[in-house]
């Protein structure tokens, strides 16, 4: 062949070498010039694809990657063009540059084909994609797997658009909105936000019509009006179907305020519209949040049983009847009483209906009974007050109440209230009998243990004089005056300080002890200081009450070692006073004096903010009084002897 199409070295084409040897970090090499696409690389002498190189600029080559003395040969090839030429057979081509190409056989193009205008008679097969740049014309139809649509609109300029698939027809909105327009202005829309499919009338004011066929007329069955907040109207009948699990029907929503009103509208001229509600099988229940009103016009309502009337509610001139229609058949009002039916009140209609009532009878109103001379009256007075009168002989003298109780034959009877003008003997009988009060929560609110004389407050099981007991929370007896609930004393047990004594509030800023009913022996103030009327405190000293007496050995050595200090007790501490919080306290730190003599410190539970722990240091000034004694003897003899010394040296 003479001449040479391609980037492939043949012998005719002319070619040149360079090598480069390449220095570290390299991947650049600056060519003597080439051709771009008529270039070949090799990297220490093998031959690099062209995904490896880079090689469009005309002077640069650059590799994908290369290590230091790695040798790069470049050769370059000078294209030529060719005459008009025929081929005959197979001919296969890598570039093709021509003006005119006149194939008259099969073309099989493996790369990229850039062509102006195509005019192909016969049936083209691409493996590859095809890129075209302006509008593709196929008046015969167009046969495709997938369509990719770059721009954003499919026109017909005019006609009907049918899509006709043999599966299923699949709208796939990545945006979750499918919008209905006509002439380009929007009309409806279709959205699936969160997967909840909603269908929208997009024009204002605009209605949502669902229509069909109906034996060959057209029909609206359902019209939803969006000027009245979607209101529904439906044609014909509703029909809730069958519900699978759980209670569903028919609900009617309304705003707050509004009223709902389920109606038979009557539109002919025949006669008169009935309503009916039916249930073929089961039970009908009416469930309101408020009150279920029957308003007859007729001024009846009528129960039946299998279309048999068994009863009426009437009105005649605003009174109320409850009627039996049928003879001689009774009227009971029953309850349940521990889980059994009972008849409370027994109407008998074949005795002119004579009442008979279960139990007891319990009435309220004016003088409903009046017993006997002595009389009793059970009834309300003018002011319309609930009472039980007892009167004495005659009705203008006062009575008294009594509640006996005797014993199945009558002969032995004893009086367990007895209430007259100007007393109430709750068990005058002085019986072995308990009285108590309960309240809403507790049903020992006051309790009275008849057989060992205690009084219990909260408990049904007294154990003293007085026993004031709470089975859940804090207890507390609390004793107040001068019209003023804050100025109390409280004796209080609760969980977080236990047992503790409350006193003061409202200006009282100490709590006292008095002795013999009026002499003030002592008190605590609200700095927490300790006060007694002379000052002093005992403990009990009595040699005949001690054992292992042995004389202290601790002295000066400790006291040299303590350290007194000024503070203030932080908010943390639970000895914190908010009026005493800038008073300068006089003392000891106790983690000082554990490291000095620990027998005069403890560790024990306390509060730090509000929280329990274990570990509370705490001192006792007062048994280290011995202490400061010995130390005090110490010095004192030490004085002694210096004394001494100095009038054995004055002479």
């Amino acid at each position: 062949m003479a001449g040479y199409l391609g980037s492939v070295p043949v012998p005719q084409a002319t070619q040149h070498r360079e090598t480069f040897t390449a220095t570290a970090g390299q991947t650049t090499f600056n060519t003597a010039g080439y051709t771009p696409l008529f270039v070949d690389v090799y990297l220490n002498g093998v031959h690099l694809s062209p995904a490896d190189i880079t090689a469009t600029n005309g002077s640069d080559v650059v590799l994908a990657e290369c290590v230091v003395n790695d040798i790069v040969d470049i050769v370059s090839y000078t294209p030529f063009e060719v005459a008009n030429q025929t081929f005959t057979g197979t001919t296969t081509m890598t570039d093709v540059v021509a003006a005119t190409l006149d194939i008259s056989g099969n073309i099989d193009i493996d790369g990229t084909t850039n062509l102006d205008v195509v005019d192909i008679d016969g049936a083209v097969d691409m493996a590859s994609t095809l890129g075209v740049a302006g509008v593709v014309t196929a008046n015969a139809g167009v046969v495709v797997d997938n369509i990719t649509i770059d721009g954003s609109e499919i026109d017909l300029s005019s006609g009907n658009l049918t899509i006709d698939v043999a599966g299923y027809i699949i709208i796939d909105s990545d945006d979750g909105n499918i919008y209905l327009n006509d002439g380009g202005s929007g009309y409806g829309q279709i959205s699936g936000a969160s997967q909840n499919l909603t269908f929208k009338s997009s024009t204002s004011d605009k209605d949502m019509i669902f229509q069909g066929n109906d034996g060959g007329s057209a029909i609206t069955a359902l019209t939803l009006d969006m000027s009245q907040a979607g209101r529904a109207t439906f044609n014909e009948g509703i029909v809730a179907g069958t519900s699978t699990a759980g209670a569903f029907g028919l609900t009617l929503n309304t705003a707050s305020g509004d009223n709902m009103t389920l109606s038979v509208a009557d539109t002919g001229s025949a006669g008169a519209a009935l309503g009916t509600i039916s249930v073929s099988d089961g039970s009908l229940t009416l469930d309101v949040a408020g009150d279920i009103n029957l308003d007859a016009d007729g001024g009846d309502i009528n129960l039946k049983d299998g279309g048999t009337a068994y009863a009426h509610l009437s009105n005649s001139s605003s009174d109320f009847f409850i009627t039996n229609p049928t003879s001689d058949k009774d009227i009971h009002f029953r309850g349940n009483d521990g889980g059994s039916f009972i008849s409370a009140l027994t109407l008998d209609m074949s005795q002119a209906g004579s009442a008979t009532f279960n139990s007891a009878i319990k009435s309220i109103g004016p003088n409903v009974s009046h017993i006997g001379a002595a009389g009793v009256v059970i009834g309300q007075d003018d002011s319309a007050t609930s009472q039980i009168r007892c009167y004495g002989t005659n009705d203008s003298t006062l009575g008294t109440l009594k509640i006996e109780s005797t014993t199945s034959a009558g002969s032995t009877t004893k009086t367990l209230l007895t209430m007259a003008e100007g007393s109430a003997d709750f068990n005058p009988s002085a019986l072995n009998m308990d009285f108590r009060v309960r309240s809403d929560g507790n049903d020992n609110m006051l309790f009275v243990d008849g057989g060992n004389n205690y009084v219990g407050v909260g408990t049904s099981a007294p154990s003293s004089d007085l026993n004031v007991h709470n089975p859940t929370t804090t207890c507390a007896l609390i004793v107040s005056g001068e019209n003023n609930a804050n100025r109390k004393a409280v004796l209080e047990y609760n969980a977080t300080d236990g047992p503790i004594v409350r006193g003061g509030s409202s200006g009282i800023t100490s709590l006292k002890f008095a002795v013999d009913n009026a002499t003030l022996a002592g008190k605590f103030d609200s700095n927490a200081d300790f006060y007694t009327n002379d000052g002093t405190v005992h403990s009990l000293s009595d040699i005949r009450v001690k054992t292992d007496v042995e004389d202290l050995t601790d002295g000066l050595d400790i006291v040299r070692q303590l350290k007194p200090r000024t503070f203030r007790y932080t908010e943390d501490s639970e000895f914190y006073n908010e009026k005493t919080k800038d008073e300068i306290k006089h003392g000891f730190v106790a983690n000082e004096v554990e490291t000095v003599a620990p027998q005069y410190t403890d560790i024990g539970k306390g509060r730090i903010g509000g929280e329990e722990v274990n570990d509370l240091r705490s001192l006792s000034t007062t048994k280290m009084i011995p202490m400061l004694v010995k130390a005090i003897q110490e010095l004192s003899a030490k004085n002694d002897a210096l004394e001494s010394r100095l009038e054995t040296l004055e002479g």
